[in-house]
C-alpha cells in the first residue's frame, strides 16, 4: 500500500482562493487482490481543516475497500452522507460546504465534487453502482456521445468511461465545453448537428454513436436560433444518423421519449418520432430508448421545484397535480443507453420508466420528504403560466413558454416489460434516487 500528500495554493472553480488546500490519497488492494482502492479527501474550500473523522483516517491510512467492484461515496468532513450542504442548490451545485470523500473500488477515476458538479463524483451519486460489465471484454473503438456535456449525456459518458470505453463527446462549441468534457475524462470532437457538413469527420472511427443531444434552451424553444424540437430531435438526429451510416458506424443509440408517435398532440413527441424513423431509414443497427420523466442532479424539471421549495413558503404546482409520472433516475437511463451502445447490446425500441407510477403531487411530496421539510402545495390553473409564457417567450433568454408549460403537465408513463427483459436492470426507487443528491 502507498499514500502521499500534496500541498499547495490553488484557486477554486468559482474564482475564490483555496487556502491551505491539502489532498491526501491512500491506495491499496483489497483482500482478494481484485480491486484497486483510492481514497481522496480535500480540505474545505473556505480554509484549512485539521480534523478528520475516524472513518476518514482509517481509509487514508489503509486504502480500505468493501464489497464488489463499483463506486461508493461518503459525506465529506462536516456533512452526512445523505444530506446536501445547506447552501448548495442541486440544480446548480453552487455553494460552500466541505469537500466530499470519494472512495473508488474497481476501475475508474473520481474527482472532487467541484470538478464534476453537479453529480459529485465519477458516477454522480452516493449509491453503489451496478457492478455488471457492459461489454464482452474485447477492446472497443471509440464511442461518440452527442449531448455528452448535458444532463443525460454526462451520465452516459461516466458510465462508459467506468467500463473502460474510449469516449468522445460531440460539441459544436469546443471553446465553451472542451475543458468540461476533458474533466469528465472524455475528449471533445467538433461537430454540429445543425451543420451536416461537420458530422462525417466527427463520427468517422466511431464504433457506436449515442444521441442524447437537445437544444440549449430546452424545453423553451428559440426558433430564431433554430433551437426547436423539430430541428434537434428530428432533423438533427437524421443528419447524425446519416453521417454515422456513411462512416460505417456499427450501432446508433437514441434517447427518445415515452409518448413518441406520429400523431402525438405535443410537437416534441412528433419530433422524437421523426428522429426514430430517420434512424430506421438508414438501416443502421440501432437501439431506441424512450425514457419517461428523467430526474437527477442536473435535471431542469424536478430541480425547479427543489428551488421553489428552498426559497418560497409554498411549492407552486401547475394544474391539479394529478398527472401520472414514472420518474426514472438518470443513472438508470445512462446504464441502459451505455449497454445498448456496446457490441452485441440489445437492439430495438425500449420504453423506460422508474419502478413507481406517481402523481405530480406525490412526486413533490416525496421530494419534500427527502429534504426533510414539508410545505403546502399551491395549485395554479395551467392557463396562468401559459399566458405568462406567451409574453416571456420573446425575451432574449425566455424562462418560460406555453409549450414549456405543457411539457411539464403531460402524463409520462412507460411500459418497462421490454427493457427489463433485455437489459436485466434493477430500477432505482424514486426516494432512493433523490437521497443520492438532495
Amino acid at each position: 500500500m502507498g499514500g502521499g500528500v500534496v500541498r499547495g495554493g490553488a484557486t477554486d472553480l468559482r474564482g475564490g482562493p483555496v487556502r491551505a488546500v491539502r489532498r491526501e490519497v491512500g491506495v491499496g488492494w483489497d483482500a482478494r487482490g481484485a480491486s484497486l482502492g483510492i481514497v481522496g479527501v480535500t480540505a474545505s474550500a473556505h480554509g484549512p481543516s485539521n480534523e478528520r473523522s475516524r472513518d476518514e483516517r482509517e481509509h487514508l491510512q489503509h486504502g480500505r475497500l468493501a464489497g464488489p467492484a463499483g463506486v461508493r461515496r461518503t459525506g465529506g468532513p462536516g456533512r452526512s452522507s445523505d444530506a446536501a450542504a445547506p447552501d448548495e442548490d442541486p440544480a446548480t451545485c453552487d455553494g460552500g460546504g466541505h469537500g466530499d470523500a470519494v472512495r473508488l473500488r474497481g476501475a475508474g477515476v473520481a474527482f472532487h465534487r467541484h470538478l464534476l458538479c453537479p453529480g459529485r463524483g465519477a458516477d454522480g451519486d452516493r449509491r453503489e453502482q451496478d457492478p455488471r460489465p457492459l461489454s464482452t471484454g474485447r477492446r472497443l473503438r471509440m464511442i461518440l456521445v452527442a449531448g455528452g456535456s448535458g444532463f443525460i449525456g454526462q451520465a452516459v459518458v461516466r458510465t462508459l468511461l467506468g467500463q473502460g470505453a474510449d469516449v468522445a463527446v460531440l460539441t459544436a462549441h469546443p471553446e465553451r465545453s472542451k475543458e468540461r468534457i476533458e474533466r469528465l475524462g472524455a475528449r471533445a470532437v467538433v461537430g454540429d448537428i445543425q451543420r451536416p457538413e461537420t458530422l462525417l469527420a466527427a463520427v468517422r472511427g466511431a464504433e457506436a454513436v449515442v444521441q442524447s443531444l437537445t437544444f440549449p434552451t430546452f424545453p423553451v424553444e428559440k426558433p430564431s436560433k433554430g433551437y426547436t424540437f423539430e430541428e434537434f430531435d428530428h432533423l438533427g438526429t437524421e443528419r447524425l444518423a446519416r453521417a454515422a451510416a456513411e462512416a460505417g458506424v456499427k450501432r446508433f443509440v437514441y434517447a427518445s421519449g415515452t409518448g413518441a408517435a406520429p400523431d402525438a398532440p405535443e410537437q416534441w413527441f412528433r419530433a422524437k418520432w421523426g428522429g426514430e424513423e430517420a434512424i430506421k431509414a438508414t438501416g443502421l443497427d440501432h437501439a431506441i430508448v424512450r425514457p419517461s420523466w428523467v430526474y437527477g442532479p442536473q435535471d431542469r424539471a424536478l430541480n425547479r421545484f427543489v428551488t421553489f421549495h428552498r426559497w418560497l413558503p409554498f411549492v407552486p404546482v401547475v394544474g391539479d397535480g394529478k398527472q401520472r409520472l414514472q420518474p426514472v433516475f438518470v443513472d438508470d437511463v445512462a446504464t441502459v443507453l451505455a449497454r445498448a451502445a456496446m457490441p452485441g447490446g440489445p437492439a430495438g425500441t425500449f420504453e423506460l420508466g422508474g419502478p413507481e407510477v406517481l402523481s405530480m403531487d406525490e412526486v413533490l411530496a416525496t421530494m419534500m420528504e427527502a429534504r426533510r421539510k414539508r410545505k403546502p402545495l399551491i395549485h395554479f390553473p395551467a392557463w396562468m403560466p401559459k399566458a405568462a409564457g406567451a409574453l416571456l417567450q420573446f425575451l432574449p433568454k425566455p424562462p418560460l413558454s406555453p409549450d414549456a408549460v405543457s411539457f411539464v403537465i403531460h402524463d409520462a408513463v412507460a411500459d418497462n416489460s421490454a427493457v427489463l427483459a433485455a437489459f436485466d436492470i434493477t430500477l432505482t426507487p424514486f426516494h432512493e434516487g433523490l437521497a443520492t443528491y438532495l
